[in-house]
């Protein structure tokens, strides 16, 4: 099968022809409909020139030769020895993370923390073996990019729900990236009053306000007022999506006392945070990288008819050979929208 392989940070993806995978105990084989670039992806594949925490980990896990990409759909072609719940032309959404799906962790719907947990990868190929428990099923009427937004829209649900945006009146959204966006939307959609987005540049506000945004915010030099004006007061709750370092001390800065910091981004380098001022101010400090079995679910269910895929979130789907391209035109920093592959076209 063709597929997009990682060859080692820094040195970009490449297309070339790997094995077929083949389904082991408790896994079926997808053929992938679409599949969506992620900051992760971009962050685990950008040159080094210092050593990280996270470089051993991800030396690791994605060796020379490996194939990322997490965000995808696609329809089961082939059922591996023990499967019962799918068949063949069932359309699913894989999870990220495959736990066990027996202790109490994965049995709670939550199975990055399994103590088994692994990290699932492969959607940038025509194929995918994925596990059986860890695959959502997709209604007909989903279309292949929709499938690949259940993945990184679960996240922002997740997100949403941590940050307890249904009881607030205010929320500000720090960064305008696809987490970002998702969670502006489902703030609203779970009842937040008034919602603000904030980036670096205003490419992305008309997408922002599409998405239930009711401000959106270029960052200048004092956020804290520019949220206040905005927002009609100070944020209850701020959300931290996009991963640079130092947002999670502007967020503490500009949260109202007593509020909630909920950091998402999750920058991959060390960085100093003010804890004092979060005590003197009253504040929960609360973190999410992903999302349970429910949110995939909720998503599942919400996404048709929503107007999410319609929005300018996600650009035109592109084949392999223009894929390398756009991956690497994300790692420099310009995107104006999503970069879903199509391994079919």
């Amino acid at each position: 099968m063709k597929a997009a392989v990682y060859n080692g940070p820094g040195q970009g993806l490449r297309i070339d022809e790997v094995p077929d995978p083949t389904p082991q105990q408790g896994q079926v084989v997808v053929r992938v409909e679409c599949a969506c670039v992620c900051g992760t992806d971009i962050s685990l594949t950008r040159p080094r020139d210092s050593p990280t925490l996270y470089g051993p980990i991800v030396d690791e896990l994605f060796v020379g030769g490996a194939v990322l990409g997490h965000e995808y759909g696609g329809e089961v072609i082939e059922v591996g020895p023990g499967v019962t719940s799918l068949q063949v032309g069932d359309r699913v959404a894989p999870m990220t993370f495959a736990g066990c799906g027996h202790c109490e962790q994965c049995r709670s719907g939550f199975p990055q923390g399994c103590a088994q947990a692994t990290s699932r990868m492969g959607g940038f190929a025509q194929f995918a073996a994925v596990y059986e428990h860890a695959s959502v099923k997709l209604p007909e009427r989903f279309s292949a990019v929709e499938g690949a937004l259940v993945e990184p829209l679960a996240t922002s649900l997740a997100t949403a729900a941590v940050a307890g945006v249904s009881s607030v009146g205010r929320v500000l959204v720090l960064g305008a990236g696809a987490l970002g966006l998702g969670v502006v939307h489902f703030a609203k959609h779970l009842g937040s009053a008034r919602v603000a987005a904030v980036a670096r540049t205003d490419a992305k506000a008309g997408v922002a306000r599409r998405l239930g945004a009711d401000a959106f915010l270029t960052q200048g030099p004092d956020l804290a007022a520019e949220a206040t004006e905005a927002l009609g007061g100070a944020p209850d709750v701020v959300i931290e999506t996009a991963g640079v370092p130092g947002l999670v001390d502007q967020a503490i800065l500009a949260v109202a006392p007593g509020g909630t910091v909920v950091s998402a981004g999750l920058s991959l380098d060390p960085e100093m945070t003010s804890h004092t001022i979060a005590a003197m101010k009253g504040l929960t400090l609360r973190y999410n990288a992903a999302y349970t079995v429910s949110d995939f679910h909720q998503v599942v269910a919400l996404l048709p008819g929503s107007g999410i895929a319609e929005s300018g979130l996600v650009g035109a789907p592109v084949a392999f050979d223009a894929f390398p391209a756009a991956f690497e035109g994300l790692q420099a920093g310009g995107a104006a929208h999503k970069v879903v592959l199509n391994p079919w076209l």
